[in-house]
């Protein structure tokens, strides 16, 4: 497939990705409920924002191969992406524990498309965008899992969910403006 096309048709699944993600923002936003419901959706968005500009920023940079398992990969991205807010107007009695190992699972996905993306790239810059890439995402997942472990032993969901929300939230304001990490690249 020609680079254009391919870049192209990467840009309308994320757009299409973002679209599906804020039509189920609109239908949840009246059924909170709760601090928990509302750190869920907060959560979620930021989330579903920082993929939508990941998918924009590989598709840009010509990162992605098109072959069939990164659209396979991309589904189950979409499938766990759609989960947290799935799961955040659920009225499942321990969303937040199913959220956070959901959010957990979709990061580690995440670090394992990076690490896919680098095999078989030929490209220095690409490469150490990588790298740096995955080595910052093991490094959060170090910290997710702490968060999970917090929430779990002390029943501080609240608490774990909002760190992912500040944590995401700083992390795009770091790499977008402070290192203008993606622009390096």
């Amino acid at each position: 497939m020609a680079p254009e096309k391919s870049r192209n048709k990467q840009i309308l699944l994320a757009n299409a990705m973002l679209a599906l993600g804020i039509a189920i923002i609109f239908l949840i936003v009246n059924n909170m409920k709760s601090f928990l419901d509302m750190a869920m959706l907060s959560a979620s968005t930021i989330t579903l924002f920082y993929f939508w500009w990941a998918y924009l920023f590989i598709a840009m940079k010509e990162l992605g191969k098109n072959r069939i398992q990164d659209y396979l990969y991309d589904f189950f991205a979409l499938i766990l992406l759609l989960g947290l807010f799935y799961l955040t107007g659920s009225s499942l009695e321990n969303k937040a524990l199913l959220w956070l190992i959901n959010y957990f699972v979709l990061f580690i996905a995440a670090i394992l498309k990076n690490v896919f993306m680098k095999i078989g790239e030929k490209n220095k810059r690409k490469i150490r965008f990588l790298k740096k890439k995955i080595k910052i995402d093991i490094e959060a997942s170090v910290f997710i899992a702490i968060l999970i472990f917090i929430a779990i032993s002390f029943k501080l969901e609240l608490f774990a969910i909002w760190s992912i929300f500040l944590m995401e939230f700083l992390h795009m304001l770091w790499v977008g403006f402070v290192t203008k990490l993606y622009e390096k690249y």
